[in-house]
């Protein structure tokens, strides 16, 4: 199993920005306090990233944890829905 890193997490954080089409990136937001609240996405977007997660986070998790730490990423990192 590999060791999650800060560097990992500059890069799923970079890609949920991209997968959103804003241009701010990791570097730009440490510096903005609550961020994840401030942008907004869709759940469609979600779905798009929770994917991307699926297949990046499964050599850094152990067998039957990739959903939970998928969901670990997204209550501390993601960004608020749009309302209906």
């Amino acid at each position: 199993m590999k060791k999650f890193t800060e560097e990992n997490l500059k890069e799923i954080i970079n890609k949920q920005m991209e997968i959103n089409w804003y241009k701010e990136r990791f570097n730009d937001l440490v510096w903005k306090e609550d961020w994840f609240i401030k942008f907004t996405t869709t759940e469609e977007k979600e779905e798009e990233y929770k994917e991307y997660l699926r297949k990046y986070l499964k050599p850094f998790t152990l067998k039957g944890r990739l959903e939970k730490e998928i969901w670990w990423i997204i209550l501390n990192y993601w960004l608020k829905l749009k309302d209906k």
